[in-house]
């Protein structure tokens, strides 16, 4: 899987999480046609469990709202495991698993209507 950062950068899809020592996260995001999608989150594992994570899914929430989207949606690797409780912890519920480009992937919604 082999993400093309230089066209998110360039439609605005890419946000940053930022310290005086550099990038120490980041999140690909956008919306499309029924829902915002998360399509890549990213935290320096040095940073693990500081709410550089939740600090990110939040913006990108906060952006999916502000352009009219209802839902907020992702995926993840089935052998990511460890990422299911924290989808949970922030209101994501598991919506289905499926097998797709040979990467068996577990899906999550969450409704941003409450929000």
């Amino acid at each position: 899987m082999a993400a093309d950062f230089e066209t998110h950068i360039r439609r605005d899809e890419v946000m940053l999480a930022e310290t005086t020592e550099g990038i120490i996260g980041y999140i690909v995001a956008y919306p499309r046609a029924d829902d915002y999608f998360v399509e890549n989150v990213a935290v320096d594992p040095a940073r693990a469990g500081a709410g550089v994570g939740k600090n990110l899914m939040s913006q990108a929430e906060s952006a999916a709202v502000q352009h009219g989207c209802r839902f907020i949606r992702l995926y993840t690797n089935v052998a990511m495991y460890e990422n299911f409780p924290f989808y949970e912890s922030l209101g994501y519920r598991k919506t289905h698993e499926a097998t797709e480009a040979g990467f068996h992937r577990v899906y999550f919604e969450k409704s941003l209507e409450q929000r």
